[in-house]
């Protein structure tokens, strides 16, 4: 009787760690399939809210904005203090509130941003993936959580959910290292618009002061 007790216990172990690493290989696989997604579009436009969480406070900050992204790796965000344009080589800063635009070398700045191509590397390289549930409806949401393998990333985890028809991510949440959280919620997303390169050059605004960091 005890040693059917062990068996069971050893199956059920068996069961957990198979199951466990099946739904970390599906993870893996879906996120994949999300890089090549977002590696083949040449534009695309959505409309996304950034909220952050200050833990130690308790404090919540709303942003609202719109996005566009050509080639993966040329985007504008705009949102009511702020517009943030880059070519790929050089990145523009537009402060509405003081009038003034601040410009940097792009690779300084564009790690972070969901729609580039290279988002997801780090997370592929440094965090281990695991399958947490798949929603239904109409969206067919599957929710994945990406957990840091080692003690020096600043982001410990992230949460993120995937359109299971389209691939494209539709909701992203990072937690770092204090517990505070970054969640951004995309919508209305459009695959088909039609970009140019011109449209992610800024002519410095009237009455605006330039300060160029590089």
């Amino acid at each position: 009787m005890f040693n059917d007790h062990k068996k069971t216990v050893l199956l059920v172990i068996i069961f957990c760690f198979v199951v466990s690493y099946a739904f970390a290989q599906d993870a893996g696989k879906v996120i994949n399939q999300v890089q090549k997604k977002y590696e083949s579009l040449k534009g695309i436009c959505a409309e996304f809210t950034q909220t952050f969480t200050w833990k130690l406070v308790d404090e919540t900050q709303v942003v609202e904005g719109k996005i566009c992204v050509k080639d993966g790796v040329k985007f504008d965000i705009d949102t009511k203090d702020q517009r943030i344009i880059s070519d790929g080589k050089t990145i523009w800063t537009v402060n509405k509130v003081n009038k003034q635009v601040i410009v940097d070398y792009a690779s300084n700045k564009t790690e972070d941003n969901p729609f580039l191509k290279k988002f997801l590397d780090k997370f592929v390289k440094n965090y281990s993936a695991k399958i947490i549930k798949e929603e239904g409806g109409e969206s067919r949401q599957i929710h994945i959580t990406l957990t840091s393998k080692t003690q020096d990333e600043f982001v410990r985890r992230v949460e993120l959910w995937v359109n299971k028809k389209t691939n494209l991510i539709s909701k992203i949440e990072q937690i770092d290292i204090n517990g505070n959280s970054t969640l951004y919620q995309i919508k209305n997303i459009d695959t088909h618009v039609t970009l140019s390169s011109k449209d992610f050059k800024l002519d410095l605004p009237q009455g605006y002061e330039l300060i160029d960091l590089r």
